[in-house]
């Protein structure tokens, strides 16, 4: 089993507070598949298991899925695709995510033990399972040939999901309290929400042109990313209503993809060369100075700005 390769950034960042609001630290850490050309992240649970997929020769390869747990990387792959990844991991170690057959059509999937369960939308183009909570409820999208669509499923029954009056719709995780995030399509740009019960909220990151919303946990905190009018792509926290850009030192763009109950966060970073076609690396940002880390190091202060 390939071991982790990991490039620790110890940093100390003081940055200006917004609102007096007091900042979060974090410590952050560059996470990628040793001989990889680009490691996505895509999201992490509360024993700090993070879900992902690689490519071994930039575009040129087939995508692989990926678990990292208990500093290890696990492949993942569905039985028989051409390419499989990892989106979304609950509490209790189911995995959720999609994969490519032999005809280039995508499959959502679940994976709990070693039991696959194929989650393909009635009629869909394609189907992408983004996330699954404890109690086995799966989220994420279709697509149906004009226009993609949000859907949570449990036991073989879809509830759709569209944010009103929206062209696209994209569902990204769900927590233990049935709450989803995602993006929707509206006016020409893109804008993040929330659905808790009936009521959609809108999520929109101040001053940017437009926000992706990717995950939820427990308690309520939402990630994702914004793009910003100096065109670049940043990460944040959404932590009721205190927006937080949690960028990676040094990269040219970040986004957040994935929160735990203890807030950490993983994502992607952008670096400014070239990796095989695609400088892209994934990241853990943990919060808390001395707190057991699944990387299997003790952390150390870091600092991000707040604002409202």
């Amino acid at each position: 089993m390939p071991r982790i390769a990991l490039t620790t950034v110890m940093l100390l960042l003081l940055l200006a507070l917004a609102n007096a609001a007091q900042a979060q630290q974090y410590v952050f850490r560059s996470v990628d598949v040793p001989g990889a050309a680009w490691t996505l992240m895509g999201g992490n649970n509360n024993a700090g298991s993070i879900t992902g997929c690689y490519q071994v020769e930039g575009f040129s390869s087939n995508y692989v899925g990926v678990l990292l747990s208990n500093a290890a990387f696990k492949p993942v792959k569905y039985p028989k695709s051409v390419s499989s990844c990892l989106y979304g991991a609950s509490n209790n170690g189911e995995l959720a995510g999609a994969y490519s057959d032999s005809s280039s059509k995508v499959h959502g999937f679940t994976l709990k033990g070693t039991t696959f369960v194929t989650i393909d939308y009635s009629g869909a183009v394609d189907t992408y399972v983004n996330d699954v909570n404890n109690a086995g409820v799966a989220a994420g999208d279709y697509f149906d040939g004009s226009a993609n669509h949000g859907f949570t499923w449990q036991g073989g029954t879809f509830t759709h999901i569209d944010f009103p009056g929206a062209s696209d719709t994209f569902v990204q995780s769900i927590n233990n309290s049935n709450q989803v995030v995602g993006t929707y399509a509206l006016g020409g740009t893109n804008h993040g929400f929330q659905l808790s019960g009936t009521t959609y909220t809108t999520i929109d990151y101040p001053g940017a042109v437009f926000t992706a919303a990717y995950g939820i946990n427990n308690n309520g905190q939402i990630v994702g990313f914004y793009y910003g009018t100096d065109t670049i792509d940043h990460a944040f926290t959404d932590f009721s209503g205190v927006f937080s850009t949690v960028d990676y030192p040094g990269s040219s763009a970040s986004a957040l993809t994935g929160i735990n109950d203890a807030g950490q966060v993983v994502g992607q970073w952008f670096g400014s060369g070239t990796k095989a076609g695609y400088d892209e690396h994934g990241y853990l940002a943990s919060p808390i100075p001395g707190t057991p880390d699944p990387l299997g190091n003790k952390l150390r202060r870091a600092e991000t700005s707040p604002h409202r």
